[in-house]
This record gives C-alpha cells, sequence and structure tokens, in this order.
C-alpha cells in the first residue's frame, strides 16, 4: 500500500503554496508517496521540501485546478486543528483518463522535443513539479 501525502501551506493571509506539474499541466498541493516506514507527517514536510526548495508566498490561486487537489484544500480549509483527515478520495473520470494518456502522449511529446534537441530521453522525477513563486 502507498500512502499519499498532501502538503496544505498557508501564510498568515490565509493563502497557499501551490506546485505547477510539468508532466500534466496544471496546478497541485505538494505532496507525493510517503517512503516505506515513514510516518505521514514526515513525508508530508520531505515532500514540500523536495518540491518547492524554499518557502514560497503565492499571490494567487491558479487555474487549471484538478477537482481531486481542490476537495483536499476545500477539507484542509474546512479543518479545525483536531486529529489529522483520513479518507480516500477517487479520482474523476477525468483525472483517470489523464494519468492513462499521460505515459503515451505527454511522455512521448517530451522525448519528440529533447530528441530535436540533441538531448536524452524525458524523464518524469516523481509528479514533474516546479515551485510556484
Amino acid at each position: 500500500m502507498i500512502v499519499g501525502t498532501n502538503g496544505i501551506v498557508l501564510d498568515e493571509r490565509g493563502r497557499v503554496l501551490l506546485i505547477r506539474r510539468d508532466d500534466i499541466l496544471t496546478w497541485a498541493l505538494p505532496g507525493g508517496a510517503s517512503e516505506p516506514g515513514e510516518l505521514p507527517p514526515d513525508g508530508v514536510a520531505r515532500e514540500v521540501e523536495e518540491e518547492t526548495g524554499v518557502k514560497v508566498i503565492p499571490e494567487r490561486l491558479p487555474w487549471p485546478f484538478l477537482s481531486l487537489q481542490r476537495e483536499r484544500l476545500d477539507q484542509a480549509l474546512r479543518h479545525d486543528g483536531g486529529p489529522p483527515h483520513w479518507g480516500r478520495q477517487r479520482p474523476s473520470r477525468w483525472l483517470r483518463f489523464a494519468r492513462r494518456t499521460a505515459g503515451t502522449v505527454i511522455y512521448r511529446w517530451q522525448d519528440l522535443k529533447r530528441h530535436r534537441r540533441n538531448l536524452p530521453p524525458y524523464q518524469p522525477q516523481g509528479p514533474g513539479i516546479t515551485a510556484h513563486l
């Protein structure tokens, strides 16, 4: 079983830290899979640090935004400071379709672009993200 984590980082004004996924070109919350034996709080702290590298302050919520990520964000903003939320989310049909096509369309397109520049084939690194500064 893989335990996924998402970090919802807010500043003092309630703004949210987001990352830009370069594999499916959407905005998302920083996060990923926990390492074997790693507790979720440790995993999310590591993922946020790996994906952003620095503490940033976003200026606005960008679009497109996956409904799965939006649900997580809404849950976090409603959280009252009690125990963490544990649950499962079923990805939307669009997200399931996007995941299936990412490997066959997006990554091949990336390979073609890199081939034209005489670069090695595209290798996605985890979710393939960049920080939104």
